[in-house]
């Protein structure tokens, strides 16, 4: 009998809020990137670092609220939140792409945390961190409004 895979960062972080964590984000929910500047938006996991997806926050958030998040509550910087960014989509224009939008809070259970990941066929036992180009323009072209520092 054969010993059964360790669970994958997303299975370990996925919610356990009641529906399934690949559908407790409604498709009309805004969902937010951050980065420290406009130009260094993530629109592909780090495969060689094991990640699966790509962090999104549940809601429209501020660039302070969102730097402030990442910071783990902490004040960010006023040199380095003049600098930085968000980007706002919703969950449904994800799906219609073909990724999928997992809540993974974590340890929070009503947390705001989720992983954009592909493909959508399995995505909490099978994601796929390796996206190629096309997957990755995929990504970045669902993306429809951005705001500075």
């Amino acid at each position: 009998m054969e010993a059964a895979a360790p669970a994958n960062h997303v299975q370990r972080a996925a919610c356990k809020c009641g529906p399934p964590p690949e559908l407790c984000v409604p498709d009309e929910t805004l969902l937010t990137q951050f980065a420290w500047r406009p130009s260094s938006f993530r629109i592909r996991p780090r495969a060689d670092r094991g990640e699966l997806g790509l962090s999104v926050l549940i809601g429209r958030l501020t660039v302070e609220e969102a730097a402030r998040y990442v910071l783990m509550g902490q004040p960010p910087p006023a040199r380095q939140l003049a600098s930085a960014a968000v980007r706002l989509t919703t969950a449904g224009d994800f799906r219609r792409a073909g990724f999928a939008v997992v809540h993974t809070p974590g340890r929070v259970k009503p947390g705001i945390h989720a992983t954009v990941v592909w493909p959508n066929t399995d995505p909490i036992r099978c994601p796929d961190g390796n996206w190629n180009t096309q997957v990755s323009d995929l990504f970045n072209m669902c993306f429809n409004e951005q705001q500075k520092g």
